[in-house]
């Protein structure tokens, strides 16, 4: 449990006695310190998704940032500002989305790694079992870890977990989906590489029933993808039919001929979870369900699925164009790609001249918007006694919505929300 945390101008001036507000606190996330002071970051609810290896999973549906100390009021005004700007950041990192932890198991390892870690190594808290590269709070840690605060420490990933039992003759089968996105990579669909990894072909872990190895995975199937993360998805479920199936024969649940498909709610269950993982991954990176989703979900393609598709792929151009670069920083700023220094984000700014300092889409777009609807008005009364003048008329509003038209397309990087912070290396 903690305490509301109030900034010191929102105390009252009085002598009563404050009675504080109480949050129920799931884990700590960690801590960002900017430029006037540190925020905490905490879990205040979670759902429960599933088990893995017998431990509960948990997804994380509501984070919050709390300001842990009052610095801010005795700060310089051009350093306020600067802080209210960063605090922006920091409310829509409190949006992120597909964040899991639990408290028992590393969910940063394969069951393979995890299976091979020593005596000595599970001992060990679980944030220092974790593999730094899908340790989604890896950077907001250390200043907890620096101060010895083991037991407060929360590893968590972001990515995707989905799981179903299904009844195969007299077996139960548990299927689990696990993906972990890696944090050298981390961003929105125009600002990352998307990288996919299955298990190899014929090579994959698997133990007896007294837990002994009796098969090793020696490495994984990889997919690139710049432009095309739904068809990734689409890819890597056939791949991953493959490998269960061949898992499911090895261990006498399948027999020689059997499929996936010769099951019908088998085969069913298994395409509803890819298509919930698809469409998770794919909201974490572009805004919107993966595309195609309807051919993972069923098998082929609907017109349901073509509509949908569609909408889609308009929503994610204006999420790419004009929502993705404050978004891209907010993930820059947690995952320690750019971390705040007084000396430099204190530092005089270049002001921005001509048309990069005027450029605002949203307002150009009303302007080509009611310049439209005024053209059409003008035009319809053309016929009317002062027909010249609504001619004239019609024609000014016209120009003007094709001029700034021309001008938004002619100069779009301006008018684009790009991200401000970090400049990776070409």
């Amino acid at each position: 449990m903690v305490d509301d945390v109030l900034s010191s101008d929102q105390v009252p001036e009085c002598n009563s006695v404050r009675v504080p507000k109480i949050h129920a606190i799931y884990g700590v996330v960690g801590m960002l310190k900017l430029l006037a002071g540190s925020y905490l970051v905490v879990v205040t609810e979670s759902e429960r998704v599933g088990s893995f290896l017998g431990h509960p999973i948990f997804k994380i549906t509501t984070l919050k940032v709390l300001p842990c100390d009052h610095s801010l009021k005795n700060s310089p005004e051009e350093q306020k500002k600067m802080e209210t700007e960063f605090s922006k950041l920091l409310s829509v990192a409190e949006k992120t989305t597909g964040l899991y932890f639990s408290y028992e198991v590393n969910l940063t390892l394969s069951s393979q790694r995890l299976h091979d870690l020593g005596v000595e190594s599970k001992s060990l808290p679980l944030w220092r079992q974790a593999e730094p590269r899908f340790l989604w709070n890896n950077y907001m840690l250390e200043v907890l870890i620096d101060n010895k605060l083991d037991q407060f420490l929360l590893p968590i990933i972001q990515g995707s977990f989905n799981s179903f039992e299904t009844a195969i003759g007299r077996d139960i089968v548990d299927v689990t989906l696990i993906a972990r996105r890696c944090t050298r990579r981390n961003g929105t669909y125009l600002y990352v590489l998307f990288l996919l990894f299955l298990p190899e072909l014929h090579r994959y872990f698997l133990l007896n029933e007294k837990g002994d190895k009796m098969k090793e995975q020696l490495g994984v199937v990889r997919s690139n993808c710049i432009d095309c993360l739904d068809r990734t998805n689409v890819t890597q479920s056939m791949i991953g039919r493959k490998m269960l199936e061949l898992q499911l024969k090895r261990i006498g649940v399948f027999g020689a001929e059997e499929t996936i498909s010769s099951h019908l709610n088998f085969d069913e269950r298994y395409k509803i979870l890819w298509a919930n993982h698809g469409d998770e991954i794919s909201i974490q990176y572009s805004g919107t369900p993966a595309l195609k989703g309807d051919f993972v979900r069923y098998g082929h393609r609907t017109a349901h699925g073509v509509v949908k598709d569609g909408w889609s792929s308009l929503v994610r151009y204006y999420l790419n164009n004009f929502a993705d670069g404050t978004k891209q920083d907010a993930i820059d700023l947690l995952q320690g790609h750019y971390i705040v220094a007084v000396s430099r984000d204190m530092a005089p700014v270049p002001q921005k001249g001509g048309l990069e300092a005027v450029a605002n889409f949203p307002v150009a777009l009303f302007v080509v918007l009611i310049s439209f609807w005024f053209a059409t008005m003008s035009l319809k009364q053309v016929g009317s006694d002062y027909k010249h003048k609504h001619l004239f008329f019609s024609l000014l509003w016209t120009g003007i919505c094709v001029g700034i038209t021309a001008l938004v397309r002619a100069n779009g990087r301006i008018f684009c929300n790009r991200p401000r912070l970090h400049k990776p290396r070409s």
